[in-house]
Formats: C-alpha cells, sequence, structure tokens
C-alpha cells in the first residue's frame, strides 16, 4: 500500500475565526460571575453573547473536518487513521484536564472547605465524552469542567459522520448534513413550543445544538452552498448579529449564531477579510483548543461571591484572566500536544498503488 497526503492548503483566516470564537467565549466566561449587574453596560450585553463563539467553533469545525473526511474516503485504513489522529489531537489535552480536576484540584480544594463535593462516579461521563448528556438532563454537577459539553457533541458528531462520509456521495452527504440540521432546528422548535425553550438540554443535547456543525459540513460538501453563502456572507454575519441581538429563546438563539458563524467561515474560506489575517487572532486561533480546555474562568466565580464586586475586580479578571489563559495554553502546546500530534507520521493514510489520489478537497485543519 502506498502512503500518500493530499495537498493541504492553509488558510491563515481560518485561524482569526478560531481566534474570534476563543476570545468570545472567554470574555462571556471570565465576565459571568459579574453579568447579573452589568457593570459595563451595554459592553456587558454584547460580552453576554460569547456563547455564539461555541457556534463558530462547531461551524468551523464541520467545515474542515468534514473537508478531511470526503478527501481521505478513499484510504483503506479511513476509519483507524482518521479515529487515531483525532483522537491524538483531542483526548492528551482533555484527559490530562479532566485527571488534574478530579485526581489533584477537587481533592485540595476539599481538604480546605472549598468547592462542593462531587460523586467520584461523575467523571466517568467526562472520560467517555458523554458530559453534555448529564448536563443536559439536569445533572450538571461537574461545574468546573461545564465547558466540555461542546467537546462531547462535536467527537459524537464525527464518530457517526464519519461513517456516512465513507459510503456516501458529496450530494448524498450533503442532503445527509442539510437533514441534520433541519432535525435539530425542529426539534428545539418542539422543545420550545413545550415550554422548555430555556432548558439547558436546549444547549447540550447532541441532537438539539447539531446544525451548526452540519452547517459546517455542508460548506465542505457543497460547492454550491459554499459560493452562495461566500456571495451572501454579509447578509449572514449580519442576520446572526441581528438575531443575537433580539430576546430570541434559546433555540432560535443557536440557530442565529449558526448562521452568523456560516457566512463568517465562508468569508474566511474565500480569503475575504484582511482583519482574520491579524497575529493576534491567529496566534489565539493557534492555541484555541487548550485556551477552551484549560480555561480556570470556574476559579473566578468563588473569588466574586467572596470580594466584593468592584470594578477593578471584574476588570481584572477579563484582563488577567484570556492573558493567563494564553500562557497556559502555549505551555501546554509545547509540552504535551505537539509532541502527541507528531505522532500522526504513524497513521497515515494508505492508498493502493492504483487508487484514486485523494480528492483536491483538503482545507488545512486540526485533524
Amino acid at each position: 500500500m502506498e502512503e500518500r497526503k493530499a495537498e493541504l492548503h492553509h488558510i491563515p483566516e481560518l485561524d482569526g475565526v478560531r481566534g474570534i470564537a476563543i476570545l468570545a467565549v472567554l470574555l462571556l466566561h471570565f465576565h459571568a460571575p459579574f453579568q447579573a449587574t452589568r457593570p459595563l453596560g451595554l459592553l456587558s450585553d454584547i460580552i453576554a453573547r460569547g456563547y455564539t463563539g461555541v457556534d463558530m467553533f462547531f461551524v468551523l469545525s464541520g467545515f474542515l473536518i468534514t473537508s478531511i473526511l470526503i478527501s481521505t474516503r478513499g484510504a483503506s485504513n479511513y476509519f483507524r487513521a482518521f479515529y487515531a489522529r483525532r483522537s491524538l489531537r483531542i483526548f492528551p489535552l482533555a484527559f490530562f484536564m479532566i485527571a488534574l480536576l478530579y485526581w489533584i484540584a477537587l481533592p485540595f480544594a476539599h481538604r480546605h472547605g472549598q468547592l462542593p463535593k462531587l460523586p467520584e462516579s461523575e467523571q466517568v461521563w467526562y472520560w467517555l465524552f458523554l458530559g453534555n448528556w448529564r448536563q443536559g438532563l439536569g445533572f450538571n454537577d461537574g461545574a468546573e469542567l461545564g465547558h466540555f459539553w461542546s467537546l462531547a457533541i462535536e467527537e459524537q458528531f464525527y464518530l457517526m459522520f464519519s461513517v456516512f462520509a465513507r459510503f456516501l456521495h458529496a450530494r448524498q452527504l450533503a442532503i445527509v448534513s442539510l437533514g441534520l440540521a433541519i432535525l435539530s432546528i425542529t426539534l428545539r422548535v418542539v422543545a420550545s413550543t413545550t415550554g422548555h425553550g430555556e432548558d439547558p438540554a436546549i444547549w447540550r443535547l447532541t441532537f438539539l445544538h447539531l446544525d451548526p456543525i452540519a452547517l459546517g459540513a455542508l460548506l465542505a460538501c457543497s460547492t454550491r452552498f459554499l459560493a452562495w453563502s461566500s456571495r451572501w456572507r454579509w447578509v449572514l454575519i449580519a442576520a446572526g448579529v441581528v438575531g443575537l441581538t433580539l430576546p430570541l429563546p434559546d433555540g432560535l438563539t443557536i440557530l442565529a449564531g449558526g448562521i452568523g458563524a456560516t457566512g463568517l467561515v465562508a468569508l474566511a474560506a474565500t480569503r475575504g477579510s484582511g482583519l482574520l489575517r491579524t497575529p493576534l487572532l491567529r496566534s489565539c486561533g493557534k492555541y484555541s483548543y487548550a485556551m477552551y480546555v484549560l480555561q480556570p474562568a470556574w476559579i473566578v466565580a468563588p473569588l466574586a461571591k467572596k470580594l466584593p464586586h468592584s470594578t477593578p475586580l471584574m476588570l481584572g479578571s477579563l484582563i488577567l484572566g484570556p492573558l493567563v489563559t494564553y500562557a497556559l495554553a502555549v505551555l501546554s502546546w509545547n509540552l504535551l500536544e505537539k509532541h502527541f500530534l507528531r505522532l500522526k507520521k504513524h497513521f497515515a493514510y494508505h492508498y493502493a498503488p492504483q487508487g484514486d489520489n485523494p480528492e483536491d478537497l483538503i482545507i488545512e485543519a486540526a485533524h
């Protein structure tokens, strides 16, 4: 068997999208303990919309990973290589964080009378990347790993979608992607009409939050949809922004975030914005996974309860929080992540000597 690589086309603007997404999420989390008093007025309201950063990640990930899946489906070791390479990217840091919290940080805090006691069995949900279901069903004990719900949704989606990508043609895959998006939106509308519009399940349960990832996948497997989204990118972005400013139920807020993110990713994919190439955004984008996983925002809430809600404390959280998170991410990259990523060379995709070349659809991704 041959080991061949499709040429990867690095698009710097996609790093910029990651940078915007992670900064939005971090500002949201570090501002959350102070949000009730709206200390910054309108700016506080804008920061509170930072949850849409997760939908940016979803659309971007759906676009990039689906591009990888489509372009490598001719490999004889398609499933083995994909799952191994994906695991090397996601699992080491995630497992490190779970072990650090449950085996070291929480026992230490409990000995000093800090943080609530959590059942030992709870951590199993996070080791299995099923924490979103525990949270969505109302058992949100692990607040310190509450942000892992989005990682769980992504991994569950790709476990399923990689099978579709292997056996379906691009047109069929586009239909499946569109169908998943419509199904997810419909389920949320039904949940809203039955009085569950603000329920945590709207955000956490996998099949209720698939449309942003599915829209990203649709961008990858339908050149027509990508071209249309690129042409109307500013309209999509504007629609998303307007939707996020309206008092919509969570179900429609997710849709608004997904629509805006689709326009933003289409803008990046066609290299239509110099802003997305700025060094700050690209650097945050490079380390965005570690910044998301390692964010110590959960430490701020107990401090905010014990100390007066002062402007210096809040500004310190908003400024120092992301800076500390960035520093931790750089350390994580150099001490842990890049060493595991080097192991990907042992899981190259294999192709028959006379087999088809990988489709020239791959765009650089964190895969």
